[in-house]
């Protein structure tokens, strides 16, 4: 060769690149791969995006669910309940009722009168008590007890407010198909666009992967059903000091200047 030094200058080839960058939050994962994808000029396939949006569609409508279920159940106590206080009102009147007409009874007649009578009197009595239930004594009960209930009452609001913040809580954990799908779907787009943008060559790699989970399902499962997405080599940042001092003060210090930004 007679002059080798076109082959030594700038741009150099470079071998395919499939890397993996996995570690825990604040532990500068998302710097290295800046750092990596801008030397090997590889693709970034962000997953952890992938998986916010994942899970935010899931909790909105894991949300809705609670939602509709929580007011559903809530409609229902609350009206089974007024209806079982307007009930027991309702008793009451009529108890009281028929302790007034009796009374009165007793009162204006006379023993021999009561004797002759008591036909007459027990189909007045029987008359007046029927008067009574069939009047709705809805003026003697709270108009609280009357008003419909909806998703609109106070009780429903808070118990519908308790148990959407308990869901917010829970972890939602994305099956491991999800990953599978989500890298795939990424690593065939940045082959595509490499093959297109370099027709000689490299066909396929340049690529490197943030957010992928350390779960060995996760991994099980790549291994079995999709060994052509493993990469060629993976990275794990880990905070060796005692107790994960160093990681723990960063993450700190992050949620400071977070809240502090508020």
């Amino acid at each position: 060769m007679k002059n080798p030094r076109p082959y030594l200058l700038p741009p150099q080839p470079r071998p395919p690149f499939r890397v993996v960058v996995l570690g825990p939050k604040a532990s500068g994962k998302t710097e290295l791969i800046h750092i990596l994808a801008e030397s090997y000029r590889a693709k970034i396939i962000d997953i952890a995006g992938m998986l916010q949006e994942e899970y935010n569609i899931r909790i909105s409508e894991k949300l809705k669910e609670i939602q509709e279920k929580t007011e559903a159940i809530v409609i229902k106590e609350i009206t089974e309940k007024q209806q079982l206080e307007i009930q027991s009102l309702n008793s009451e009147k009529v108890t009281e009722d028929t302790t007034e007409i009796t009374e009165e009874i007793v009162t204006n007649k006379t023993e021999e009168q009561i004797t002759n009578d008591k036909d007459s009197q027990e189909g007045e009595k029987t008359s007046e008590l029927n008067e009574k239930k069939e009047q709705s004594p809805s003026s003697d009960i709270p108009q609280y007890l009357l008003q419909p209930i909806d998703k609109d009452h106070p009780e429903v609001k808070k118990r519908v407010a308790e148990a959407l913040q308990s869901i917010k809580q829970e972890s939602i954990e994305i099956e491991v198909d999800f990953y599978i799908n989500a890298v795939r779907a990424a690593v065939d787009e940045a082959e595509a666009k490499l093959r297109n943008d370099n027709p000689g060559g490299p066909y396929h790699g340049q690529w490197i992967i943030d957010g992928l989970p350390a779960r060995p399902d996760v991994w099980r499962s790549f291994t079995e059903n999709a060994p052509e997405l493993l990469p060629d080599l993976i990275v794990y940042l880990q905070d060796t000091s005692i107790n994960s001092e160093y990681l723990l003060r960063r993450w700190i210090q992050l949620k400071i200047e977070e809240f502090s930004g508020l």
